[in-house]
């Protein structure tokens, strides 16, 4: 991304409270070192995966997102989407 990093973007996503809540996968070739995965974790991010990511990964990960934003209440009392 050229204008800023993956850790920004989630900064900013979680400062905007109508999308806040949304569930962040990275995946790319960065974040298997421990600092990595650990600041990531910090600013929000959901899940990682590394790349290459076979495909099977890659669904079971967006499915265990989804689940869990469906699962998880929002700041009104209610459910996710």
């Amino acid at each position: 991304m050229p204008r800023m990093d993956g850790y920004e973007f989630v900064r900013q996503l979680r400062a905007d409270a109508v999308i806040a809540r949304t569930p962040v996968i990275f995946c790319a070739a960065g974040y298997d070192r421990p600092e990595a995965r650990a600041l990531a974790r910090a600013e929000g991010v959901c899940h990682i995966i590394n790349n290459p990511a076979q495909s099977e990964e890659l669904l079971r990960t967006v499915r265990a997102a989804w689940t869990l934003h469906c699962l998880l209440p929002d700041r009104r009392g209610g459910r996710g989407v």
